[in-house]
């Protein structure tokens, strides 16, 4: 659902009118309207919520701006361009912008298993075609310029393309790593792109693919790229 359903539903199910729901989120009585038709009046063009009206509909409704965030659709966009600049969160740095889940971290290193647990909301630009992303942990590929502290951003659907770069989970540890992926016979190869670290090789029955990466953020510079 978008902002707007959700809001309806809330007022539906607490018996609240506009004005009522209005006065609980200090938002005005037409936006509500606009939110919940999602159209601008004027233009016809669909309304695009910034973060402090999610905010102020999460405070509204007694929950967290994360599990707001959590609730809409993953193609809700969100309007950054009329927050102050000292507002902005460090990683928003286009107009428009998307909450992407952050599902824990994934190894760049020797293998260690990674954590699997929500870790908040990530924005990226509405181009960036990612269904999660996951905090990057090690340096075994930074000669493809993933660094330590880095966060990379996911696709689930995709066509697997010898040589590109995805996060595995393998071996009967069921460890995840984020690495180059071949295939050769019944085996995959993890390669990494660091000379200092030598490839993961696992039997394909061990493994799974559970993402093909799509983007990175850089911790040290705040710039997405996009892979």
């Amino acid at each position: 659902m978008f902002l707007g359903e959700i809001i309806k539903a809330y007022r539906d199910e607490h018996g609240l009118s506009m004005q009522d729901f209005a006065s609980l989120s200090k938002l005005s009585k037409p936006y509500i309207s606009q939110l919940e038709k999602n159209r601008n009046p004027k233009t016809g063009d669909a309304i695009i919520p910034s973060p402090d009206t999610f905010q102020k509909v999460a405070t509204a409704m007694g929950i967290t701006f994360d599990e707001l965030i959590r609730m809409v659709d993953k193609n809700q966009p969100m309007a950054i361009a009329k927050i102050k600049k000292d507002k902005l969160p460090p990683n928003i740095i286009t107009p428009a912008a998307r909450p992407v889940p952050v599902l824990g971290t994934i190894c760049a290193g020797d293998g260690t298993v990674a954590e699997e647990n929500f870790a908040g909301i990530f924005f990226i630009d509405n181009t960036v075609q990612a269904d999660y992303a996951l905090r990057v942990n090690g340096d075994s590929m930074v000669e493809a310029e993933i660094y330590n502290g880095d966060m990379a951003f996911l696709r689930k659907d995709f066509e697997f393309r010898a040589g590109w770069i995805y996060a595995v989970v393998h071996g009967v540890d069921r460890e995840a790593s984020l690495k180059k992926v071949f295939r050769q016979d019944d085996k995959l190869i993890l390669q990494p792109c660091n000379s200092d670290y030598s490839p993961i090789i696992a039997d394909v029955q061990d493994c799974y693919i559970v993402g093909e990466l799509v983007g990175v953020y850089h911790s040290y510079s705040g710039v997405i790229t996009i892979k």
